[in-house]
């Protein structure tokens, strides 16, 4: 619960300000453009307030695709990958703890007392 007080007032807290803050001088602004050229600000409202269509953009999403093919061309190949991830997931730690100590990994077939040039 900690964790989720201290995001809360870490990072969505100072993130609302900024939003209310940047509202409220664009409320500022356009406030006094209202003052100062109304045509203007009505004529920016007329062109903000039209109808943009998604049906376009949609369509192309809406179609049915055929993943079949896809997915079970490969399903060995990631099944066994998948199983086996805690072995990766040791292997990338051990390179991992490697590298941040400096130490190069042999290469294979190289002795164990000789680092890799590069």
């Amino acid at each position: 619960m900690k964790t989720a007080t201290a995001l809360l007032i870490g990072v969505l807290g100072p993130a609302l300000l900024v939003a209310l803050v940047a509202g409220a001088a664009l409320g500022l602004v356009i406030g006094i453009l209202l003052l100062v050229d109304s045509e203007r600000v009505l004529r920016w409202n007329a062109y903000m307030n039209r109808w943009i269509s998604t049906g376009n953009a949609f369509s192309v999403l809406d179609r049915p695709r055929d993943i079949k093919r896809l997915v079970y061309h490969w399903h060995r190949v990631v099944g066994l990958l998948w199983s086996r991830r805690p072995l990766l997931r040791e292997c990338a730690g051990v390179w991992l703890r490697h590298r941040a100590a400096g130490a190069q990994l042999p290469r294979p077939g190289q002795p164990d007392g000789f680092a890799a040039d590069g």
